[in-house]
């Protein structure tokens, strides 16, 4: 059923746009660690064609230039190779990054993965960190322990997310800016902590538009790559309706 509305969501925003018209910017999300077709080189490639400049988070779009925002989840090593690619292309991103793997025995580390469905993963080096930091790579607030933040009440997501911006400053004297959800959706938060969130901890990404109001600058969404469509599709289903000068964000039509 959800593959049938992607479909048919797919065929009326095919009909609504025209071949060339694409947003102003977009947002793509989440990990990227296998890409045996070389699909997110070809994407950025596409994209730089059409007049893109691919940034993180914390890039400040200048007035009509055409932006696409690059972030990824989680805390994986094959990041810094992707990083790599990424500079080579003439592109940044945010890594939105839990630091509770630096913390745990090996035994939980190997736990930690397995529960995301990555067997034998890794933490990105803590030094191939401080690389990308001096490279020009951002990196956000994902929360310390990766769990669905729905299950807790808002004081301890704030201490969640305080001892992972804290970790990570006292390790690379730089600081977390924004948040990024666990599990990627608003359906693992709550609605009415996104003020005191957001005055805290910056700017919330998220998965799900439902939430984002339409003036709204403290939510942003962010929409997956497709690798299994055109490259021409990832562009014109990540069309922006509105745009804030200050703080460029989003809305999908479809959702």
């Amino acid at each position: 059923m959800k593959r049938l509305i992607f479909n048919f969501n797919r065929i009326l925003l095919d009909k609504i746009l025209k071949d060339g018209l694409y947003p102003q910017a977009i947002h793509i999300f989440h990990h990227y660690f296998k890409d045996e077709n070389d699909y997110l080189k070809e994407f950025i490639r596409f994209a730089q064609k059409k007049g893109y400049v691919i940034r993180g988070y914390n890039y400040e779009q200048k007035p009509e230039e055409k932006v696409v925002y690059l972030s990824f989840d989680d805390n994986y090593e094959a990041w810094y190779e992707m990083a790599k690619m990424l500079k080579e292309e003439g592109a940044t991103c945010t890594f939105f990054i839990n630091f509770a793997p630096y913390l745990m025995s090996d035994g939980l580390v190997n736990a930690y993965y397995n529960s995301l469905g990555i067997p034998n993963g890794k933490p990105i080096g803590l030094g191939q960190i401080s690389n990308l930091i001096r490279e020009g790579f951002d990196f956000g607030n994902h929360g310390l322990s990766h769990v669905p933040f729905g299950n807790l009440q808002l004081s301890h997501v704030k201490t969640d997310l305080d001892l992972n911006r804290n970790f990570f400053q006292q390790r690379f004297g730089a600081k977390l800016t924004n948040v990024a959800f666990p599990y990627g959706s608003m359906r693992y938060f709550k609605k009415e902590w996104i003020e005191d969130i957001s005055r805290e901890f910056g700017t919330i990404y998220a998965g799900h538009p439902l939430f984002q109001a339409k003036s709204d600058d403290k939510v942003v969404f962010r929409s997956p790559l497709y690798i299994a469509e055109s490259f021409e599709f990832n562009l014109k289903i990540q069309r922006i309706t509105q745009i804030n000068p200050n703080l460029t964000f989003g809305k999908s039509l479809i959702g």
